[in-house]
């Protein structure tokens, strides 16, 4: 059920996956009709073989920028100097059947030993293995070495130009992307700060739930932020490096509040704080607002949660922590739920202020 959910949100037009699935489905079928097209590169490729540049762009495709242009220059430069290195290599008439055998199986070796080393240095030996591999069969080693490097030197050409034409750049989808956590986190406070207010009024497995989404929503927005560096400087989002990190700081501050405020829901009657109720409607109200000018590209509204919370504590008498009940005259619940409801109020405004470091771009 859940692979289901996420493919269902994946094919959503607004999910990041959904553009990149429709990168690989036209990027892929033009490879492979522009492979068909070309053949054997009029007598210098292995006829049949052209599924190469298909394969390449599907393998080039990335859901970011930096990865695919990364992949888009290192995989063709590593199949040409591959080509050209065996093609070469096997030049010299001293190359026996037990030679070649031997020379496959140290370029296999070299093969599952680069799969993880990178592009350039994995297609050079991979190229080399396929031409040693095919060394006695007429013309093929020829055809190889020269066939394989244009079909994966076109594939990779396809697929950069398909992402030019089909792009993700991650800095246009941030502001939307830390909208989207807060809107998550709201739900996520309004449900917690409010279960203060009784127990069992609220249930757990609703608050996991949403737990869950706040950790997914938050995972999309540290990879995307992971991805900035690598884009061009002509797309950039509403804040700089410096002020991306002091919003993922107050992201993690405000999850920490929701952690704590998750493991104080009362389990008692005496543990209830019925005055919680009108701060989580604060919260609600101040979060709302955030995520839309987020959403809207709008500068950050300038009211803060710490004054409204002030306000609303003495007037409902949350400060007041005297209780004759106790033992020792204090509330603990009420004091807890003081400093929870405060620790959060104050990471909301240090969050809020992160958001409005910069205007928005025009346009």
């Amino acid at each position: 059920r859940a692979a289901l959910r996420r493919l269902g949100s994946a094919a959503r037009p607004g999910d990041p996956l959904f553009p990149h699935a429709l990168r690989v489905a036209v990027g892929t079928t033009a490879g492979e009709a522009a492979g068909r097209a070309l053949g054997d590169f009029w007598g210098h490729g292995l006829p049949g073989h052209g599924f190469w540049a298909a394969l390449t762009t599907m393998l080039v495709l990335f859901p970011d920028y930096g990865h695919t242009f990364a992949r888009g220059w290192a995989r063709p430069l590593g199949s040409i100097l591959g080509g050209l290195a065996a093609w070469a290599a096997l030049l010299p008439a001293w190359w026996t059947p037990d030679r070649l055998v031997v020379a496959a199986v140290v370029l296999a070796a070299c093969v599952f030993l680069t799969l993880r080393v990178g592009q350039l240095v994995l297609n050079f030996f991979i190229t080399a293995w396929l031409v040693v591999l095919v060394a006695r069969l007429g013309k093929a080693p020829d055809l190889t070495a020269w066939g394989r490097p244009a079909d994966t030197l076109l594939g990779a050409m396809i697929g950069l130009l398909v992402f030019l034409v089909l792009p993700t750049y991650h800095h246009d989808r941030l502001s939307s992307l830390v909208a989207a956590w807060t809107d998550v986190q709201r739900r996520l406070l309004n449900v917690l700060v409010g279960g203060l207010t009784e127990p069992g009024v609220v249930r757990y497995e609703d608050i996991d739930t949403l737990r869950s989404r706040s950790r997914h929503t938050r995972e999309r927005l540290e990879s995307a932020v992971a991805a900035l560096r690598h884009e061009p400087r002509g797309h950039r989002a509403r804040w700089n490096a410096a002020e991306i990190e002091a919003v993922q700081r107050s992201i993690a501050d405000l999850s920490r509040c929701a952690s704590q405020l998750y493991a104080a829901q009362p389990r008692r009657d005496a543990d209830a704080v019925p005055e919680a109720a009108e701060i989580a409607a604060l919260f609600d109200t101040r979060l709302t607002a955030l995520a839309d000018a987020l959403d809207r590209g709008a500068p950050i509204p300038a009211a803060t949660v710490r004054a409204s919370f002030d306000e609303s504590a003495r007037r409902g008498g949350l400060t007041d922590l005297t209780d004759h009940r106790s033992p020792d005259g204090i509330a603990h619940a009420r004091a807890r739920a003081l400093t929870l409801c405060l620790r959060t109020a104050l990471a909301v405004d240090t969050f809020a202020t992160g958001l409005s470091l910069r205007s928005p771009s025009p346009g």
